[in-house]
This record gives C-alpha cells, structure tokens and sequence, in this order.
C-alpha cells in the first residue's frame, strides 16, 4: 500500500492539507485516513519505519509558512497521533532512515529522529547534507533503460510523489497541471519496459506532497 499525505490544493494555497488517503496496489482502489491532527503543507517528507509506522513532519506553503511539526502514522489502526516536533523548520528536506531505525533529516538544519524516544537530536555538523529533494531530474535503472536513465523533471513547484512499488513498477501521483492547478492523475509505470499505464484518480488532487509504500 502507499500513503499519501499533505500538500495543498493549488500552488497559491495558503493552507495546507489535513487529509491523507492509502492506495492499495493488490485493488487498485483508493481509500481515507483518519484526519492528520496537524495539517502538512508542501514539501514535508515521510519514512516507513522499521515496525510499519510513518513519520511525516515538515512543509510549508506557497504563503511562506513553514512547519516543524511532526506525526506518526499507524497502518494497522488507521491513525494519525504526534510527536516532538522538529529542532527547526523544514521544506523538501532528505529524509533516509538508518539501520537501527533512527532516521536522518537534512533542510534547514541535519537532525536524527529516535523513534524510541521519539525526540529530535542535531548532529555535530549543523548543516544541510544536500539541496532540495524535488528538485533534478528522477532517474531509475532497469534492464532496458540504460542505467540512471532520467524518467522525469521534478522541482519544488511542480512535483508530483515518485513511489516504488512491488513487481518493478512506479506509482506516479498529483502535481501540476499546465494552468496550475493540482492533479489528483495517477499513472503506473513499468521499470523494464519505461511504459506507463494510468490508473484509477486520487480521490483529492496533490501538488507538493509525498507518498510512501507500507510494507
């Protein structure tokens, strides 16, 4: 399945979104979460963690608002619940999730999030790993596309969730359509093959946020 949560409903909205939704793959159907207890904006990021929860934190808008909230999402009940916020605000920050199930953020700032004791720690070296996360080009490899081929042209403005799904396949949802506004489109796309196929619409169009597989 594949969460996808936050943004706002066109580039010039000032308030982010409070509303998540799931994709199944196995039905190909669409369904809501329980509401965020925080809404999050453009550009916040999400990680599975190792027992199945989601952290999502960060954003911001168009307005220039920026968040340093953060929730955790559990898949097995359906909800949303908060923790700590983060040591500073964020927008398209990189997010990677270690082995020992602490997860490193770079925005702003770089800081470790501990699940455990669900608090946020700066790392030694205060600045940013790398630059925004949507902007470049989205490259993938497979067996007939030359390795890191460029599949797509991503920026802040524009960017639509890229998530990996079983079977070799990418799940592109949302982003921008030529007058603005957001798209709720979703398409599939096969790895080895670089065709895509759509797929059943997201019940609420999405510019600006993310989406991440569960399990």
């Amino acid at each position: 399945r594949v969460l996808v949560v936050g943004g706002t409903p066109s580039t010039a909205a000032c308030e982010p979104m409070s509303s998540a939704e799931l994709y199944d793959a196995t039905t190909d159907r669409w369904s809501r979460t329980s509401h965020l207890p925080v809404p999050v904006g453009r550009g916040a990021f999400a990680v599975t963690l190792a027992d199945g929860r989601v952290l999502v934190a960060g954003g911001g808008t168009s307005c220039g608002t920026l968040s340093s909230s953060a929730v955790l999402f559990d898949p097995t009940s359906n909800t949303w619940s908060r923790t700590a916020p983060m040591e500073a605000p964020a927008r398209f920050p990189i997010a990677t999730l270690l082995r020992d199930d602490r997860v490193v953020v770079s925005g702003a700032a770089t800081t470790m999030y501990d699940p455990e004791t669900a608090a946020w720690t700066p790392l030694g070296d205060p600045r940013p790993l790398t630059g925004a996360a949507c902007e470049g080009d989205v490259g993938t490899y497979s067996r007939v596309l030359d390795p890191y081929s460029v599949i797509g042209r991503a920026t802040p403005e524009d960017c639509s969730s890229v998530t990996v799904l079983p079977a070799g396949t990418l799940l592109v949802a949302g982003g921008l359509s030529r007058s603005k506004r957001a798209l709720g489109s979703v398409q599939i796309t096969d790895l080895e093959t670089g065709e895509g196929v759509p797929s059943w619409d997201m019940r609420v169009a999405r510019v600006g946020h993310t989406a991440t597989r569960l399990g």
